[in-house]
């Protein structure tokens, strides 16, 4: 616990810069630790938090799996306690200052499109703490000034303030349930102790320092193209069967979302196939892509305003995601990795099962899961295409079947359709269609 700073200083706003890159690196560290399949806890962050106007902290929030609380708390101080020891790495900073950045030129470029809950947030905190409430245009030149020569040693000097070795305060919470134990005073005092005196190694750090692809493929013939001027819409067709619909707004400066759809998705499974169906999107957007692990993938896109993410759907599958005009081609290659070199690393899959079933552990002992059940059953009866899945469902849980199928869904994408939305400029798009979308795997698959 320690005083509330406010801003009310650009002298301030640099600090809370520093504070900020060695608040996100460490979380960056310990997101990292969560994609373990030995994870000790199930997830883990930190940050300040205001106390009262005049007080605040620095909080390390965690769950585990039911007796991993000590090792869970280990974790985390040994994190701690490693950045007091070495600090952080250069390639963490530059990761982190090019996120930052990222987000304050997005806020610059959307000025004019913020909801006025962000203003008037700014405004309360002026009338109750004093707090500055700059305009987007003087908090961006601030970090344009100040980011670039932000250090190091200051990084780590300033996340060690936050979390000073004395006057930490340890909470645990459980369930109320027969054979929850919690460690005790004791145990936690002895832990902190032997944390304080570990000699520990500096964390190793990867950095992709590759390009999500070497080469662009060939672009594709567009066979058919279509207007509707009424609806300021273009729609395009490639060769291999894909359509395109582009349609430009100025709702954002310069933000593009897009998705794609192509019917089918678990419906198509077999009940014995769905628990791997329905999982297995979201496994392959946690492994990486080609040859990147999603270490590496999250390292080569620092500083970069995009995302993609690959669904199986109940009656459909495909993607969605958003992009600058800048970044845009890294969106369609990532579209054009994801279906056609998807990893299902099995890291991701073991934590997945791990938080799954820490998350089905106490479910029966909430009023809320007793009210979903009985929902569901009235609704649709005895079916396990809704609801949760079992212990059991998720113990079983075939990767290799389940990578299987995200192929076989997207081994075919003749019947997909993609829709571009936002400040988009179509004659990049067809370009980028052309070259990425036009060179997916297309056999004239035709699905309900």
């Amino acid at each position: 616990v320690g005083p509330a700073s406010p801003l009310r200083t650009s002298a301030d706003f640099r600090r809370w810069l520093v504070e900020a890159l060695a608040t996100e690196i460490f979380n960056a560290r310990l997101e990292e630790i969560g994609r373990q399949p030995d994870a000790p806890f199930l997830v883990a962050y930190g940050g300040g938090e205001p106390l009262t106007r005049q007080a605040q902290t620095f909080s390390v929030r965690g769950q585990t799996q039911e007796g991993q609380a000590l090792a869970g708390i280990e974790a985390v101080l040994t994190e701690i306690e490693r950045v007091r020891q070495h600090g952080f790495s250069q390639q963490e900073l530059e990761r982190e200052r090019a996120d930052l950045a990222l987000s304050y030129q997005i806020w610059l470029t959307e000025k004019d499109n913020l909801d006025n809950a962000v203003f008037a947030q700014g405004y309360a905190d002026h009338f109750l703490s004093g707090a500055a409430s700059p305009s987007v245009d003087l908090a961006v030149e601030l970090v344009q000034q100040w980011l670039p020569g932000i250090g190091l040693d200051e990084v780590a000097a300033a996340f060690e303030a936050l979390a000073p070795p004395d006057g930490q305060l340890v909470s645990v919470t459980a369930p109320d349930k027969e054979g929850v134990t919690l460690p005790g005073e004791q145990e936690l005092a002895a832990l902190f102790e032997q944390v304080g005196t570990a000699v520990l190694a500096p964390r190793p750090d990867s950095l992709a320092g590759q390009q999500l692809m070497d080469q662009a493929p060939l672009p594709a013939e567009i066979v058919s193209e279509q207007a509707y001027p009424d609806l300021g819409i273009s729609l395009f067709e490639l060769a291999n069967g894909v359509r395109v619909i582009v349609k430009p707004t100025d709702f954002w400066a310069d933000d593009i979302v897009f998705s794609a759809a192509s019917p089918g998705g678990t419906s198509l499974v077999e009940d014995e196939d769905f628990p791997e169906a329905s999982a297995v999107a979201h496994l392959v957007a946690q492994s990486g892509v080609g040859e990147l692990s999603q270490g590496e993938l999250e390292a080569l896109l620092a500083g970069k305003a995009v995302h993609v993410a690959p669904g199986i759907y109940e009656t459909s599958e495909g993607f969605s995601g958003y992009a600058t005009g800048q970044d845009l081609e890294e969106a369609f290659q990532l579209i054009y990795l994801y279906a056609t070199a998807p990893r299902l690393d099995p890291t991701a899959v073991q934590v997945y099962q791990n938080q799954a079933q820490a998350a089905l552990v106490n479910r029966t002992v909430t009023p809320d899961a007793a009210l979903q059940d009985a929902l569901v059953d009235a609704l649709y009866g005895d079916t396990l295409r809704r609801g949760p899945l079992t212990l059991g469902q998720i113990d079983a849980f075939d990767a290799g079947r389940a990578l299987a199928i995200y192929r076989e869904r997207f081994e075919d994408m003749s019947d997909f359709t993609f829709t571009f939305v936002g400040n988009v400029d179509p004659a990049q798009i067809r370009d980028l269609a052309q070259r990425y979308l036009g060179a997916l795997p297309g056999g004239g698959r035709e699905e309900t």
